[in-house]
């Protein structure tokens, strides 16, 4: 859904005029159903409907795409929503002994996947968006210290420790080099 909304925020400075009023009031419509779709400890389940769960990448995406579609066209009430989405992201899925986010707050099935990089990269994108640079400058060095083995990538720790899926070079890597490269590039920019 956020998806959805967030490309709509993208297409309408492109659409013609006549166009622009369905799209903002499409944006609008979304926008209200994510906002109430929040549960009150700042959450969003994965879905509303059947057995759900709460999974830490999918809440990064859900304020990722909230904080980018509110930056390009104004989304009433969109800024507390993702301050208490924030909230709960650190408070819910941070293991603060280990500093890094559980891949789960509200499971559906159990599973051994204790970290997950593909959460953990979303995490520092985030923070990065947010201007959270404490978070993100704690994080991003924890990732690479447990995820990365010399040259080797793992997707995964296991309950145990064991660190899974060497290589895959799946869609968890492109969210951490992104990360990487946006932590680099502040770091490189020159002070105002």
């Amino acid at each position: 859904m956020t998806y959805t909304l967030y490309a709509y925020s993208l297409l309408l400075p492109f659409a013609a005029r006549q166009r622009s009023l369905g799209i903002r009031r499409k944006i609008g419509k979304l926008c209200r159903y994510v906002l109430r779709q929040q549960r009150p400890d700042g959450s969003w389940l994965y879905s509303p409907h059947g057995r759900s769960f709460i999974d830490c990448f999918h809440t990064c995406i859900v304020l990722k795409n909230l904080v980018k579609a509110d930056r390009a066209v104004h989304l009433p009430d969109s800024e507390a929503a993702v301050r208490a989405g924030y909230l709960y992201l650190k408070k819910a899925f941070l293991d603060e002994q280990e500093f890094l986010f559980r891949r789960f707050s509200l499971r559906s099935k159990p599973g051994i996947v204790r970290f997950d990089l593909y959460d953990n990269a979303e995490a520092v994108n985030l923070a990065l968006l947010l201007g959270d640079f404490d978070l993100a400058n704690r994080l991003l060095p924890r990732v690479l210290e447990r995820f990365v083995d010399g040259l080797d990538i793992h997707s995964q720790i296991d309950v145990a420790g064991i660190r899974r899926n060497k290589n895959t070079l799946r869609w968890a890597v492109m969210p951490l080099l992104c990360a990487m490269s946006q932590r680099i590039g502040r770091l490189a920019a020159p002070a105002n």
